[in-house]
């Protein structure tokens, strides 16, 4: 356990970064530890994945709010429900016409996968698959039309004609 030799002992030391923190890296290490509890608080109330602190967007959240510095103002419930939320849908648009330009060049294919919960709800989701990526179109409520085949072809129908018959393969 103990090193006799001076030199063995320092090396162990800086090798297994043992060493004593300084009041800055001390103080650094309880702040961080005590916004990160913040942070999951935050997490566990709102009842979120905790695979979503894996996507980049939640680095850029955090990094955008670490360059503003402290006494940034929340988001009001208005601006969160208006204006930013139509921002959003937006951006994700704009995302939607450029995966729209690659399936003119390559090609894509439609694909769905549908749910219905305890009260015999049905949800439909529609997604692109596409040389580039996989893409979340739309969710179709199904519960008011039968699961027939004459429905169902009326349905890819029309999402067939949305994406454009010539993109489909």
């Amino acid at each position: 356990m103990f090193c006799r030799n001076p030199t063995v002992a320092i090396g162990k030391r800086k090798n297994e970064k043992l060493r004593q923190a300084n009041i800055k890296e001390a103080s650094d290490k309880n702040l961080k530890a005590s916004i990160h509890q913040y942070i999951a608080r935050f997490w566990y109330q709102a009842g979120l994945s905790f695979n979503l602190v894996k996507l980049k967007s939640f680095q850029d959240m955090i990094d955008a709010i670490s360059a503003y510095g402290p006494n940034l103002p929340i988001p009001s419930y208005h601006e969160i429900r208006v204006p930013l939320l139509n921002k959003e849908v937006e951006y994700t648009e704009k995302l939607l016409q450029d995966h729209k330009l690659q399936w003119s060049k390559h090609g894509c294919s439609i694909m769905s996968d549908a749910w219905t919960d305890r009260k015999q709800r049905c949800l439909i989701n529609i997604l692109v698959n596409s040389p580039t990526r996989l893409m979340f179109v739309k969710s179709i409520d199904g519960s008011n039309f039968l699961k027939t085949g004459e429905k169902i072809f009326e349905m890819l129908d029309s999402l067939v004609e949305e994406i454009g018959e010539e993109n489909v393969v």
